[in-house]
């Protein structure tokens, strides 16, 4: 991989990918000065539970379907099997130091959550020395989460000099587990592309 400018990291468990995650790729593209974008499933989540018959390969698989059919963004944006080929936990902080040899810059994207919970992520002050963070708000406007998000941003930038991005759009309200148990109605859920509803049904996922 040759070595570009402004490198973006958009990690997950992607199980299923959704318009949630497209929604987030598309305001990262468009806020952020990226000269590439790499999205990378996760192998093992250390945060999350996921069901052992959850394999990492279909997720992978899911996620590639979602972005084929997006001639604008080829050459730029790009799925990535390097934390599912380490068959260990996916540790952010690793595949930041991964990527950092093959940037001069990198922006970690995150949700309103995963912000709020960073500090107690493995080794949160390395993560903020490798990469900015950028995070997507929630659509609605709770002063509770708009005050905890205000002191955690504060405590990041004071305890480990984080740089901190706000997109200025906002996270589609959809929840992998609602779509999960959705399929696992018989049901077809919206908010997933066809692709990734057909490779679900072909491969029978999520059914038990």
């Amino acid at each position: 991989m040759d070595k570009t400018g402004t490198l973006g990291i958009y990690g997950g468990t992607f199980s299923p990918p959704h318009n949630g995650h497209y929604n987030a790729l598309s305001a990262f593209i468009a806020e952020c000065p990226l000269d590439r974008l790499y999205v990378i499933p996760a192998n093992v989540p250390p945060h999350k539970r996921i069901s052992p018959s959850d394999e990492p390969e279909n997720r992978l698989a899911m996620t590639r379907l979602m972005l084929e059919d997006h001639p604008e963004w080829q050459n730029k944006l790009f799925v990535s099997d390097w934390e599912i080929t380490q068959k260990e936990k996916s540790y952010t902080v690793y595949t930041l130091r991964h990527f950092k040899q093959y940037a001069e810059r990198i922006i970690f994207l995150m949700g309103t959550d995963m912000l709020l919970s960073l500090h107690e992520w493995y080794k949160p002050e390395e993560i903020c020395s490798l990469a900015d963070i950028a995070f997507m708000p929630r659509e609605e406007s709770d002063p509770e989460i708009s005050s905890r998000i205000f002191d955690q941003i504060n405590r990041l930038k004071t305890d480990y000099g984080a740089k901190i991005i706000q997109l200025k759009s906002t996270v589609l309200p959809l929840d992998s587990t609602t779509l999960r148990r959705t399929i696992f109605e018989g049901k077809r859920p919206e908010g997933i592309c066809d692709k990734v509803y057909d490779y679900i049904k072909e491969h029978n996922l999520y059914s038990n």
